[in-house]
């Protein structure tokens, strides 16, 4: 690490670390320093059912950015390793809780699943909710080339459609799925598949049922 400053205000705080040729990254606002991981995931993931919330202090708001220049940046402790150029920015409110995020990368690999070419729009607070998109995604169960996602909000229900064709096959393989979740009024959370199609070769197959009301 070249540089680690830290300066603060009366209502505000900036951290900065910065090593040459390697990465940078910035936190500005108002924030407690050993909450930032638990801020960020409440103002992120607090709408999912599966996720439990968990106790931080409030009115903290602050705007966060990452910048790795080099490859093969491994996240301490962390199964995270960015393999080139990488653009993370976004910010975090605790009250209400929103996050909204923008990456653009060359390649991530997380537990031996490589992102390619990656784009991603975050907004919790929005209407249209996700867009990500990947020119190429490798796992070992099935892996994808252009891949993309969005996500939106309309009443109580998220739907979410995603398109993607199988990675480098000689064949005319592709998905065009759409699907929607919501919690009922006995806080179940309920998952349908609108009519989506899985097109194999010269053979196309129509899934999924009805629109939702």
């Amino acid at each position: 690490v070249e540089a680690l400053t830290a300066m603060e205000t009366d209502s505000t705080r900036v951290l900065s670390i910065i090593a040459d040729d390697i990465f940078d990254a910035q936190v500005n606002g108002r924030f407690r320093l050993s909450q930032l991981p638990t801020t960020f995931a409440n103002a992120t993931f607090s709408r999912f059912k599966f996720y439990e919330k968990r106790p931080t202090t409030d009115d903290q708001s602050y705007t966060y950015s990452l910048k790795v220049t080099a490859p093969n940046v491994k996240i301490i402790n962390t199964p995270l390793l960015f393999d080139g150029k990488t653009q993370i920015e976004g910010s975090i409110n605790t009250t209400p809780p929103r996050s909204v995020m923008d990456v653009v990368a060359e390649r991530i690999n997380y537990q031996n699943v490589l992102i390619d070419t990656l784009s991603m729009h975050l907004d919790t607070d929005s209407k249209n909710t996700l867009t990500f998109t990947a020119q190429k995604l490798i796992n070992p169960l099935y892996s994808m080339q252009d891949f993309k996602l969005i996500s939106y909000r309309e009443n109580d229900s998220l739907y979410v459609d995603a398109d993607f064709k199988k990675w480098n096959s000689s064949t005319d393989v592709f998905f065009d799925l759409h699907s929607y979740v919501y919690e009922d009024s006995l806080h179940n959370v309920v998952f349908g598949l609108l009519p989506s199609e899985v097109h194999l070769e010269k053979n196309t197959w129509n899934i999924g049922g009805q629109d939702r009301d």
